[in-house]
């Protein structure tokens, strides 16, 4: 009987927790850019990174620096760039609502954005990174070395 009641008791608490917790994309899908910008940085020491200055919502004044393209389909986008121009590094966070357009707009930024848009510094495209979870979209341009720890980062959001 006690074998029984503890089995009982096992699997309701089993239950609970299944009930309470979400999946990932549902976690990064609520939480906001700023929250996931800076998510991505976590345990990427400072003398690593370049200097950045305030991070820039992406509007249609600058969308084409950004992402090459005033075509991209997104509700919200966030931008993270080095103060430096020289520096090749570019963090790009887009949410896309509608889950028909994630695909598409993942495809058309690949086939727009200039990873040579510096002066004199970039990276060959085909080192572009173009990730999606949940509603959100991560693009990153990344000469200095610390993309793959900012992959993991956004993986494990």
């Amino acid at each position: 009987m006690k074998r029984i009641l503890k089995l009982i008791s096992a699997l309701c608490m089993s239950l609970t927790l299944v009930a309470c917790g979400g999946t990932k994309e549902e976690a990064i899908s609520s939480m906001s850019l700023e929250d996931v910008m800076n998510a991505l940085y976590e345990g990427i020491a400072e003398d690593e990174m370049p200097m950045f200055g305030e991070d820039v919502a992406i509007n249609e004044d600058n969308v084409e620096w950004y992402l090459g393209t005033t075509e991209a389909v997104f509700d919200e986008g966030l931008a993270r760039e080095p103060l430096i121009g020289s520096i090749a590094h570019s963090t790009v966070l887009l949410r896309v609502e509608d889950e028909k357009q994630i695909d598409a707009t993942m495809e058309l930024v690949r086939n727009s954005v200039n990873t040579n848009k510096w002066v004199c510094v970039g990276i060959d495209p085909s080192e572009l990174v173009l990730e999606k979870k949940g509603n959100v979209i991560l693009m990153i341009i990344d000469a200095v070395g610390i993309k793959d720890t900012m992959l993991s980062n956004f993986e494990n959001i």
